[in-house]
């Protein structure tokens, strides 16, 4: 069995619901439990949007429908005590670095997300391949079957 996580959806609001619960039982599979993958879901959630938002950037500059665009979750349990996860979708997103918090303002709609990200992971990354974005999240976790060393 693979210890690995991927999942394709559709660059659309409703497909991450359904992405949410495949990583929650990936999760489960893999033994990260409680607190670790209520924050973990979180994060993907936040970065699902964004990935979505992008998406929808893209389209319209593009004349297409963003549904037709797809989001690619992938997740991995590092040797340690470690998860990965990584959301790729097209457009572009910030540099890591500008996206860390202070969170924006009371009256602001938006922004909360990246900030949400960085309290919630140790570590994360972004990078462009060429027409898409892949932004990778760092997080420890108490527990969880890593794959063994070589594979």
């Amino acid at each position: 069995m693979s210890l690995d996580l991927t999942y394709r959806f559709a660059a659309d609001p409703r497909a991450i619901g359904p992405a949410r619960s495949r990583l929650q039982s990936w999760l489960d599979d893999v033994g990260v439990v409680g607190t670790d993958a209520c924050e973990l879901v979180l994060v993907f959630s936040e970065l699902a949007a964004n990935a979505v938002s992008a998406a929808s950037a893209v389209s319209s500059t593009a004349g297409v429908d963003a549904a037709d665009g797809t989001i690619d979750l992938t997740g991995r349990c590092e040797s340690g005590s470690g998860v990965v996860l990584e959301v790729t979708g097209p457009g572009a997103i910030l540099d890591p670095a500008k996206m860390a918090p202070p969170m924006p303002g009371a009256g602001s709609e938006r922004g909360r997300g990246f900030a949400i990200v960085f309290a919630l992971t140790d570590r994360l990354e972004a990078e462009r391949l060429g027409s898409e974005t892949a932004v990778r999240a760092f997080k420890s976790v108490a527990g969880h079957r890593s794959r063994p060393t070589g594979q």
